[in-house]
């Protein structure tokens, strides 16, 4: 069995470690250049929060006719700010 604190092994698990996160890296960068987006769709149009809002809406009503949560519609009146 090997010892668990033998600085060779920590060595190469620290090695193997770097590259796989050089690998993960390298893949998201490429997949960007080639036009993916990244992440999660998101659940509300922005532009519609918007215009509602300036339309004299509340926040909550806005979630509600447009079938989102009330964080949604904050976090897209944030973004803009």
């Amino acid at each position: 069995m090997v010892d668990p604190l033998d600085p060779a092994v920590a060595a190469y698990i620290a090695q193997q470690s770097a590259e796989h996160k050089a690998r993960i890296k390298a893949g998201l960068s490429r997949a960007v250049a080639q036009g993916s987006k990244l992440g999660r769709p998101a659940t509300v149009d922005a532009a519609q929060v918007h215009a509602l809002h300036q339309a004299g809406v509340s926040n909550r009503n806005i979630a509600v006719r447009l079938g989102c949560s009330l964080t949604s519609v904050l976090r897209a009146l944030a973004a803009s700010k």
